[in-house]
């Protein structure tokens, strides 16, 4: 547990004021720990805006991870740079269960293991499967035999 002493300028204590006026929280720690969640949301969603935005520029590496995965799949995948450095950050043997469940996406998307799904809200049009029970991979339809990989992360990055 951290505590924090943060100096706050006229203009920013007004703005807390305001908050905790309105009842968005109970006191100054509930509104600075909601505005650490969203802006960690909102981190989260702009990795995945660019990543989309690689796939509209043409920034992407084709094929898979054949390395790693020896498949013939039935499902292209294009992993955009963004994917890529979200991988390369994940501990190793994450990264390990990653590649096996995009091994299983290659084969069959639709696996009941990887509980693929439409995503709405925010990340409206794109979709998720399960690499396990908190992370996610989140990408986009370019075709029916196509797909972009965007970004890949725990569940909250698309609250």
């Amino acid at each position: 547990m951290s505590t924090l002493s943060v100096p706050l300028s006229g203009k920013e204590e007004l703005a807390l004021q305001s908050l905790l006026g309105s009842n968005y929280a109970l006191n100054k720690a509930a509104v600075l720990r909601k505005a650490l969640l969203k802006a960690a949301e909102d981190e989260a969603l702009n990795c995945i805006f660019q990543a989309e935005a690689e796939v509209h520029n043409g920034q992407m590496i084709s094929g898979g991870f054949r390395i790693f995965i020896k498949t013939d799949a039935i499902m292209r995948i294009h992993y955009t740079p963004s994917f890529l450095r979200k991988m390369k950050k994940l501990e190793k043997s994450l990264r390990e269960e990653a590649f096996d469940k995009i091994k299983l996406f290659e084969q069959d998307p639709q696996s009941y293991l990887l509980k693929t799904h439409k995503l709405h809200g925010k990340l409206d049009g794109r979709y998720s499967f399960s690499v396990n029970y908190q992370t996610r991979i989140i990408f986009i339809y370019i075709n029916t035999q196509e797909v972009a990989f965007l970004g890949v992360g725990n569940h909250d990055m698309y609250k």
